[in-house]
């Protein structure tokens, strides 16, 4: 019972929740720009959240709280790139931007989910399937098996060593090569 006393709830996963919750509400409304930069502030402190939780042997409590904080900030971000993609397909300023942009939104997602997965297991996974199953007692970190806009597999590429990757869509050409393939920009 003193344990319970002595442990506090990460305030950086409650600022980081109030702030993805703050942002789902600008980015609908007309403060588009602050709602995606509140977005983007709720994810990192969901993240580092989940670290300081992870590595404080029980004296902070709130992984829940911080893990609510990373999935929002998804939802944000899929609202966005949403959002962006209609504004971008009405100008009609690219063909098939649409869907660059809807894939552009999944590999943020996948991108997330491997560093929760990270975050949980120490070390990315081997294959981008291993996110779907509940091998380690701490997911699944997808719902669904990830595809891009045009229905085809994402490219995940395990560095040697297993301290980075590389994750990427064919793009709608399906052939390999900087020409049209999606990526992240770091």
């Amino acid at each position: 019972m003193q344990e319970q006393a002595k442990s506090k709830v990460s305030g950086l996963a409650v600022v980081g929740l109030i702030c993805t919750i703050w942002a789902l509400v600008n980015i609908t409304g007309s403060a588009f720009y602050f709602g995606v930069a509140l977005t983007v502030i709720g994810f990192i402190l969901g993240v580092i959240a989940r670290k300081e939780i992870k590595h404080s042997n029980g004296k902070i409590r709130g992984k829940g709280i911080a893990t609510a904080a990373v999935i929002i900030a998804i939802v944000g971000a899929v609202a966005i790139a949403s959002r962006v993609s209609i504004i971008l397909s009405l100008s009609g300023t690219r063909k098939g931007t649409a869907k660059t942009a809807a894939t552009s939104v999944n590999l943020v997602g996948i991108k997330s989910a491997l560093e929760i997965y990270k975050m949980d297991t120490g070390s990315y996974p081997k294959e981008l399937s291993t996110l779907m199953i509940d091998s380690n007692g701490k997911g699944p970190y997808l719902m669904k098996p990830p595809k891009d806009a045009w229905g085809r597999d994402y490219v995940y590429r395990l560095e040697s060593g297993g301290e980075g990757y590389e994750l990427f869509s064919l793009g709608p050409d399906s052939i390999e090569g900087p020409k049209d393939d999606v990526k992240l920009s770091e």
